[in-house]
């Protein structure tokens, strides 16, 4: 639940799909989180951190667009 809450600070909440849940990282999602001093360091953290696989290279160059 916590991690739910963390991720959706930063991400738009997409319809689920049977008991799927899917967030989907956004522009207003990521001014809302700007706005509560979330910063991209911190969202890359946490997708590091609760992630199998690595990340996408063009999420990480995304998020590090936002940054700038």
């Amino acid at each position: 639940l916590l991690d739910r809450f963390r991720l959706a600070r930063f991400t738009t909440w997409l319809e689920p799909q049977g008991t799927i849940f899917a967030y989907r990282i956004s522009q207003s999602g990521l001014q809302r989180a700007a706005q509560q001093g979330i910063t991209t360091p911190l969202i890359l953290e946490f997708l590091h951190s609760h992630t199998v696989e690595p990340l996408p290279a063009k999420v990480v160059a995304a998020l590090e667009r936002w940054r700038k």
